[in-house]
């Protein structure tokens, strides 16, 4: 997986988790807002592997 398909995924997930906070805040099941909680935790921790500040550095512009 290159640089820029890791950020596009990284983005992505995080997109995701904010969507399962969302659900989660208006669920009235504390049981099914816990397992939205937990997946958006997943979500954010996996997207933080990959937008590291390494996968944003383009080695095409740093020749200028």
């Amino acid at each position: 997986m290159n640089n820029v398909t890791k950020a596009r995924r990284g983005v992505r997930l995080r997109i995701e988790a904010s969507n399962c906070l969302t659900i989660a805040v208006r669920e009235e099941t504390a049981d099914i807002a816990a397992q939205l909680i937990d997946e958006a935790a997943r979500l954010m921790r996996r997207s933080t592997e990959l937008v590291q500040p390494e996968t944003l550095i383009f080695p095409d512009c740093t020749d200028t």
